[in-house]
Protein backbone atom coordinates (compact mmCIF):
# COMPACT_ATOMS: atom_id res chain seq x y z
CA UNK A 1 0.00 0.00 0.00
CA UNK A 2 1.57 3.43 -1.16
CA UNK A 3 1.88 6.48 1.18
CA UNK A 4 -1.91 8.22 2.47
CA UNK A 5 -3.76 5.31 1.58
CA UNK A 6 -6.01 3.50 3.54
CA UNK A 7 -8.15 0.16 3.25
CA UNK A 8 -11.49 -0.52 4.47
CA UNK A 9 -14.73 -2.08 3.73
CA UNK A 10 -13.77 -3.42 0.98
CA UNK A 11 -11.91 -0.14 -0.72
CA UNK A 12 -8.91 2.03 -1.13
CA UNK A 13 -9.42 5.24 0.04
CA UNK A 14 -7.90 6.89 -3.30
CA UNK A 15 -11.14 5.10 -5.34
CA UNK A 16 -13.34 8.13 -3.57
CA UNK A 17 -10.61 10.45 -4.52
CA UNK A 18 -10.05 10.70 -1.04
CA UNK A 19 -6.35 10.82 0.15
CA UNK A 20 -4.65 10.63 4.29
CA UNK A 21 -3.64 13.97 4.86
CA UNK A 22 -2.09 13.58 8.01
CA UNK A 23 -0.32 10.48 9.35
CA UNK A 24 -2.22 9.26 12.66
CA UNK A 25 -0.83 8.34 15.85
CA UNK A 26 -1.16 4.77 16.81
CA UNK A 27 -2.38 4.53 20.21
CA UNK A 28 0.00 2.17 21.82
CA UNK A 29 -1.71 -0.94 23.75
CA UNK A 30 -1.57 -0.90 27.73
CA UNK A 31 -3.29 -3.24 29.78
CA UNK A 32 -5.98 -2.05 32.40
CA UNK A 33 -5.69 -1.74 35.97
CA UNK A 34 -7.14 -1.31 39.40
CA UNK A 35 -5.51 0.91 41.66
CA UNK A 36 -5.71 -0.17 45.26
CA UNK A 37 -5.25 1.84 48.71
CA UNK A 38 -3.93 0.29 51.50
CA UNK A 39 -3.88 1.36 54.58
CA UNK A 40 -0.23 1.63 56.11
CA UNK A 41 1.19 0.67 52.82
CA UNK A 42 3.60 3.29 51.05
CA UNK A 43 1.83 4.42 47.60
CA UNK A 44 -1.16 2.41 45.99
CA UNK A 45 -1.00 -1.15 44.84
CA UNK A 46 -1.80 -2.27 40.88
CA UNK A 47 -3.42 -4.85 40.13
CA UNK A 48 -3.55 -6.10 36.48
CA UNK A 49 -6.60 -6.88 35.13
CA UNK A 50 -5.71 -8.34 31.98
CA UNK A 51 -8.06 -6.48 29.88
CA UNK A 52 -7.46 -3.98 27.44
CA UNK A 53 -9.23 -1.24 25.88
CA UNK A 54 -10.52 -0.27 22.29
CA UNK A 55 -8.14 1.83 20.45
CA UNK A 56 -9.58 5.07 19.12
CA UNK A 57 -7.79 6.19 15.79
CA UNK A 58 -8.19 8.99 14.22
CA UNK A 59 -7.29 9.80 10.35
CA UNK A 60 -7.75 13.18 8.80
CA UNK A 61 -8.61 12.90 5.00
CA UNK A 62 -8.72 15.22 2.24
CA UNK A 63 -11.41 14.97 -0.80
CA UNK A 64 -10.22 16.31 -3.58
CA UNK A 65 -12.75 16.84 -6.86
CA UNK A 66 -14.15 18.23 -9.30
CA UNK A 67 -16.30 21.03 -8.14
CA UNK A 68 -19.79 19.71 -9.69
CA UNK A 69 -18.89 16.44 -8.52
CA UNK A 70 -17.70 17.56 -4.84
CA UNK A 71 -20.71 17.23 -2.40
CA UNK A 72 -22.04 13.58 -4.63
CA UNK A 73 -18.20 12.05 -3.72
CA UNK A 74 -18.45 13.63 -0.16
CA UNK A 75 -21.78 11.49 0.14
CA UNK A 76 -19.96 8.35 -1.49
CA UNK A 77 -17.51 8.28 0.97
CA UNK A 78 -20.00 8.98 3.97
CA UNK A 79 -22.07 5.92 2.28
CA UNK A 80 -18.90 3.69 2.01
CA UNK A 81 -18.05 4.66 5.97
CA UNK A 82 -21.94 4.35 7.64
CA UNK A 83 -22.80 0.84 5.40
CA UNK A 84 -20.10 -1.44 6.89
CA UNK A 85 -19.79 -4.99 5.50
CA UNK A 86 -16.29 -5.92 5.98
CA UNK A 87 -14.96 -4.36 9.04
CA UNK A 88 -10.82 -4.54 7.93
CA UNK A 89 -8.78 -1.06 8.52
CA UNK A 90 -5.48 -1.65 6.85
CA UNK A 91 -2.77 1.05 7.20
CA UNK A 92 0.74 1.42 7.76
CA UNK A 93 1.67 -2.36 6.96
CA UNK A 94 -0.55 -4.52 4.89
CA UNK A 95 0.25 -8.14 6.73
CA UNK A 96 -2.04 -7.10 9.56
CA UNK A 97 -5.11 -5.60 9.84
CA UNK A 98 -7.60 -3.30 12.81
CA UNK A 99 -10.90 -4.55 13.50
CA UNK A 100 -13.67 -1.59 13.24
CA UNK A 101 -16.67 -1.45 15.75
CA UNK A 102 -17.76 1.71 15.06
CA UNK A 103 -16.86 4.76 12.52
CA UNK A 104 -17.26 8.63 14.02
CA UNK A 105 -17.41 11.21 10.67
CA UNK A 106 -16.53 14.65 11.22
CA UNK A 107 -17.66 17.82 9.46
CA UNK A 108 -16.45 18.66 6.67
CA UNK A 109 -14.79 21.87 5.74
CA UNK A 110 -14.10 23.15 2.21
CA UNK A 111 -10.87 24.25 1.73
CA UNK A 112 -10.25 26.19 -1.81
CA UNK A 113 -13.06 25.02 -4.42
CA UNK A 114 -12.63 21.52 -5.08
CA UNK A 115 -10.73 20.26 -1.94
CA UNK A 116 -12.43 19.37 1.62
CA UNK A 117 -11.13 18.44 5.09
CA UNK A 118 -12.62 15.93 7.67
CA UNK A 119 -11.83 13.45 10.14
CA UNK A 120 -12.82 10.23 10.72
CA UNK A 121 -12.63 8.31 14.02
CA UNK A 122 -12.02 4.19 14.05
CA UNK A 123 -12.81 2.42 17.23
CA UNK A 124 -11.42 -0.65 17.04
CA UNK A 125 -10.65 -3.90 19.03
CA UNK A 126 -7.55 -3.27 21.32
CA UNK A 127 -5.75 -6.37 18.89
CA UNK A 128 -4.14 -5.69 15.55
CA UNK A 129 -4.63 -9.19 13.87
CA UNK A 130 -3.23 -11.22 10.68
CA UNK A 131 -4.87 -10.29 7.24
CA UNK A 132 -5.41 -14.00 6.01
CA UNK A 133 -6.85 -16.57 8.27
CA UNK A 134 -5.32 -19.36 9.21
CA UNK A 135 -6.99 -22.57 8.98
CA UNK A 136 -5.46 -25.74 9.93
CA UNK A 137 -6.96 -29.40 9.17
CA UNK A 138 -6.39 -31.29 12.51
CA UNK A 139 -4.68 -35.05 12.21
CA UNK A 140 -3.97 -36.38 14.76
CA UNK A 141 -1.35 -34.90 17.29
CA UNK A 142 -1.17 -31.23 14.99
CA UNK A 143 0.76 -28.68 15.99
CA UNK A 144 -0.20 -24.78 16.17
CA UNK A 145 2.37 -22.20 16.15
CA UNK A 146 1.28 -18.68 17.67
CA UNK A 147 3.37 -16.42 16.77
CA UNK A 148 1.29 -13.38 17.96
CA UNK A 149 1.48 -10.74 21.28
CA UNK A 150 -1.49 -12.86 23.31
CA UNK A 151 -3.21 -16.38 23.69
CA UNK A 152 -5.34 -16.98 20.46
CA UNK A 153 -9.03 -18.02 20.63
CA UNK A 154 -9.97 -20.42 18.20
CA UNK A 155 -12.81 -21.40 15.90
CA UNK A 156 -13.01 -25.32 16.34
CA UNK A 157 -15.30 -27.28 13.52
CA UNK A 158 -15.53 -30.91 14.30
CA UNK A 159 -17.48 -33.37 12.50
CA UNK A 160 -18.22 -36.84 14.12
CA UNK A 161 -20.60 -38.36 16.47
CA UNK A 162 -21.04 -39.76 20.09
CA UNK A 163 -18.52 -38.04 23.18
CA UNK A 164 -15.82 -36.00 21.83
CA UNK A 165 -12.94 -34.73 23.76
CA UNK A 166 -10.05 -31.83 22.75
CA UNK A 167 -6.67 -32.14 24.37
CA UNK A 168 -4.15 -29.14 24.69
CA UNK A 169 -0.50 -29.21 25.17
CA UNK A 170 -1.45 -32.99 27.02
CA UNK A 171 -4.64 -31.49 29.33
CA UNK A 172 -8.02 -31.89 28.31
CA UNK A 173 -10.11 -28.87 28.34
CA UNK A 174 -13.28 -29.52 27.00
CA UNK A 175 -15.40 -32.57 26.04
CA UNK A 176 -18.65 -33.00 24.60
CA UNK A 177 -21.17 -35.21 25.06
CA UNK A 178 -24.14 -37.19 22.79
CA UNK A 179 -22.82 -35.52 19.50
CA UNK A 180 -24.48 -36.01 16.53
CA UNK A 181 -23.32 -34.81 13.49
CA UNK A 182 -21.12 -31.82 14.06
CA UNK A 183 -19.62 -29.16 17.34
CA UNK A 184 -18.49 -25.45 16.05
CA UNK A 185 -16.69 -24.58 19.15
CA UNK A 186 -15.96 -20.19 18.76
CA UNK A 187 -13.63 -19.75 21.64
CA UNK A 188 -13.67 -15.67 21.07
CA UNK A 189 -17.64 -15.09 21.16
CA UNK A 190 -18.04 -18.33 23.73
CA UNK A 191 -20.22 -20.67 21.35
CA UNK A 192 -21.23 -23.57 20.91
CA UNK A 193 -23.40 -24.89 18.39
CA UNK A 194 -24.49 -27.60 16.17
CA UNK A 195 -24.32 -27.77 12.13
CA UNK A 196 -27.72 -25.71 12.15
CA UNK A 197 -26.73 -23.01 14.36
CA UNK A 198 -28.35 -23.90 17.71
CA UNK A 199 -26.68 -23.83 21.04
CA UNK A 200 -25.37 -27.06 22.74
CA UNK A 201 -23.71 -25.41 25.97
CA UNK A 202 -25.38 -28.14 27.90
CA UNK A 203 -23.72 -30.61 25.86
CA UNK A 204 -20.49 -28.85 26.83
CA UNK A 205 -17.88 -29.66 29.61
CA UNK A 206 -15.04 -27.82 30.31
CA UNK A 207 -13.41 -24.62 29.25
CA UNK A 208 -13.16 -22.88 25.38
CA UNK A 209 -9.91 -23.66 24.31
CA UNK A 210 -7.02 -21.00 24.14
CA UNK A 211 -3.45 -21.40 22.38
CA UNK A 212 -0.27 -19.50 25.02
CA UNK A 213 2.51 -17.81 22.88
CA UNK A 214 4.54 -20.16 20.64
CA UNK A 215 4.26 -23.99 20.23
CA UNK A 216 0.87 -25.37 21.07
CA UNK A 217 -0.17 -29.23 20.28
CA UNK A 218 -4.06 -30.15 19.80
CA UNK A 219 -5.49 -33.80 19.92
CA UNK A 220 -8.92 -34.58 19.00
CA UNK A 221 -10.57 -37.85 20.69
CA UNK A 222 -13.32 -39.74 19.78
CA UNK A 223 -15.60 -40.90 16.75
CA UNK A 224 -14.60 -37.94 14.50
CA UNK A 225 -14.35 -37.46 10.34
CA UNK A 226 -12.80 -33.78 9.98
CA UNK A 227 -11.43 -31.01 12.38
CA UNK A 228 -10.56 -27.62 11.24
CA UNK A 229 -8.89 -25.04 13.37
CA UNK A 230 -9.39 -21.37 12.05
CA UNK A 231 -7.50 -18.30 13.52
CA UNK A 232 -5.70 -14.95 13.10
CA UNK A 233 -2.73 -14.02 15.47
CA UNK A 234 -3.11 -11.18 17.73
CA UNK A 235 -0.63 -8.47 18.01
CA UNK A 236 0.04 -5.06 20.04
Amino acid sequence: MRDFELFFNGHNCREFNLIVSKYPSIPRLNEEYDEVKIEGRNGPLYINKGTYENRKIDIEFKLISKTEEYYTDFEQVEEWLSNIEDNSLIYGRDDRKFTVKKVIIGDLKKELRVCGAFKVTFICDPFMRDIEETNIDIINNSEINNSGDFAIEPIIEITGSGDISIEINNSIEVTFKGIKNKVILNSELMLCLDADGNSILNKMYGDFPTFKQGKNTIVINGSITKATLKFRNLYR
